[in-house]
Order: C-alpha cells, then structure tokens, then sequence
C-alpha cells in the first residue's frame, strides 16, 4: 500500500511515485488525536508514523498547509476537506458518504453518544437534536451524519 509506504517513511520522494522531485511533506495531528489513531490502525498497523512527520495542532493548519505546499500530505477526517485538497483513495476505496456509511473505507473513526438505560430529559432531547433535521446539518458540517444502531 504506497500510503503506508509514504507515512511509516519508505517513500520520501513524490519521484518514487512517478510524480515530480519533491521531497514528501507528511502532516499529521498529534497522538492522541482520533483522526490519527484510526489512520494508523487502519493504513499502519503495528508500523510507525514516519519521525519526519510535522505535528500540526488542527485540522484547518493541515488543510491550509497541504493546499499551499504541493508536496504535503496529511491526516484530516474527510469531512473537512474542501475544493483546494482531496482525499486519498485506499485500497481503492474514497471516502465518499456512500463508503464512510457502509463502513467500507479503512480509515473510519466512529463517534458513539452513549447513555444510560434511562437517560434524564436533558439526555433525550439532546439525542432528539443530534438525529433531527438541525442536528445533522450541523454535524454535517464537520463529520459525516448519524447513523443510527438500534
């Protein structure tokens, strides 16, 4: 998989991939981020990032980054990217809606609301909110939409 070649570092020249001498530019949150852990668990495994990888604090300096630097690459949820970057096919699969809610593409970093059995009013209209029509527009706007598990 050239993704894990080029994150872990066996590939740090984009001429190694046919395309124009550069050195390869890799951009990533820090550990803890989750967009991170689940990129590496899933494009990774039990190999590291590359030491040569820049710590970005957000997802906008890597997009910022990435659209100003041709030879960056970088770790964001698809869901912030935009006209200026596009998203890395893997395994031949994008990370389009179609194979984020099918569960298809390997680099998905699910986010569970959880509650108890008997969640208080505040919990149940909270949860109303992030479901209906209001919630998912703003959670659209950053992550992917809800799919309910019954």
């Amino acid at each position: 998989l050239q993704a894990a070649a080029i994150f872990h570092g066996d590939l740090r020249d984009w001429s190694q991939l046919d395309g124009e001498p550069n050195t390869i530019q890799v951009l990533t949150r820090e550990p803890e981020s989750g967009s991170r852990i689940a990129f590496e668990r899933a494009v990774l495994g039990d190999r590291t990032l590359t030491p040569m990888a820049i710590v970005v604090p957000g997802e906008k300096e890597i997009l910022d980054a990435i659209a100003s630097d041709r030879a960056a690459i970088g770790l964001v949820p698809s869901s912030w990217l935009n006209e200026n970057v596009k998203a890395l096919s893997l395994n031949g699969l994008s990370p389009d809606i179609k194979t984020s809610q099918s569960g298809l593409y390997p680099a998905l970093l699910p986010i569970y609301l959880l509650s108890s059995d008997k969640p208080n009013e505040d919990v149940v209209e909270f949860r109303r909110f992030v479901q209906g029509r209001e919630g998912q527009r703003v959670i659209g706007k950053h992550l992917r939409p809800v799919t309910e598990i019954p």
